[in-house]
């Protein structure tokens, strides 16, 4: 028995595009998958979605401060709730802060990819798809440096791009292929071996080249700039239109002190780090 699941938006992801052919679901376990609602052609986009980027400790504080961000990631490990205080000495004060970081850890651990820089990317929607080493898709991250219009300085953004690599039947669940750590992360039980992986990974992104780029060029960057205007030109607290910027950090936008005071809880640990150069 499976129920539909909706792509999550928080405050700091959000889904720009979701195909019509795709859905998410989620089992009796409450494990969530994507499957194809209609036949999709080889080459199509699936998703593109606002991933927040950035170190460990980065995408430590954006799960702090966005808590619909930290649920909407499947725990996948809740027995590390269950720590017994006598892991701390009987200090239970201790315990539920050491629980729940090591929680947030597995969180980041289990849904963040980590690129060739070693930047770790995190988005909500773009998790759920899983691991296959025969995949039918394929994610690519986009990055995007623009001129903020309302103040100084620039803003980078990154964008998780999912697109079909095959043909996929309608019913057919939709994967894409993880990295070398999180395919022996999960226990993939493939007989594939390392070298076989990387050459169907090599495979995949040939597939996925330049013609389909190309092709999908004129879409993504009209969907990634109304996203990055909507966002610039809206409050952050409301989604109503802008009126005023914070000038500790000049990076979100209010429409009146009322709704900067009451995002403050939320933005306090960005601002302060953003204003210092943290």
């Amino acid at each position: 028995m499976t129920k539909s699941v909706a792509f999550a938006s928080t405050h700091q992801t959000q889904p720009l595009f979701t195909s019509t052919c795709i859905d998410c679901v989620s089992d009796e376990h409450d494990f969530q998958l994507v499957v194809s609602t209609g036949p999709i052609a080889r080459g199509s986009v699936l998703l593109i979605e606002h991933v927040v980027f950035g170190t460990h400790a980065d995408i430590s504080k954006a799960l702090r401060t966005d808590t619909a961000l930290a649920q909407a990631l499947h725990p996948r490990t809740p027995e590390m709730m269950l720590k017994p205080a006598e892991a701390n000495g009987g200090d239970a004060r201790a315990t539920k802060e050491v629980s729940e970081a090591e929680f947030m850890n597995a969180k980041i651990d289990s849904n963040a990819f980590c690129g060739p820089d070693g930047s770790m990317r995190l988005g909500p929607s773009v998790t759920r798809f899983n691991h296959s080493c025969d995949p039918n898709a394929i994610v690519r991250y986009v990055y995007e440096e623009t001129v903020y219009k309302h103040r100084q300085g620039y803003r980078k953004d990154g964008f998780a791009v999912v697109y079909a690599c095959k043909d996929v039947s309608p019913g057919e669940e939709i994967c894409y292929q993880y990295n070398p750590y999180a395919h022996d992360m999960f226990s993939c039980a493939c007989p594939m071996s390392m070298s076989q992986r990387q050459q169907m990974q090599d495979k995949n992104a040939q597939v996925v080249g330049p013609p389909i780029f190309e092709a999908n060029r004129s879409f993504l960057e009209s969907a990634i700039s109304k996203y990055l205007d909507d966002k610039e030109g809206t409050c952050a607290h409301c989604g109503n239109q802008v009126q005023r910027i914070c000038t500790g950090c000049e990076t979100v936008s209010y429409c009146n002190a009322v709704c900067q005071k009451g995002d403050w809880q939320r933005h306090k640990a960005i601002c302060k780090r953003k204003a210092f150069g943290v």
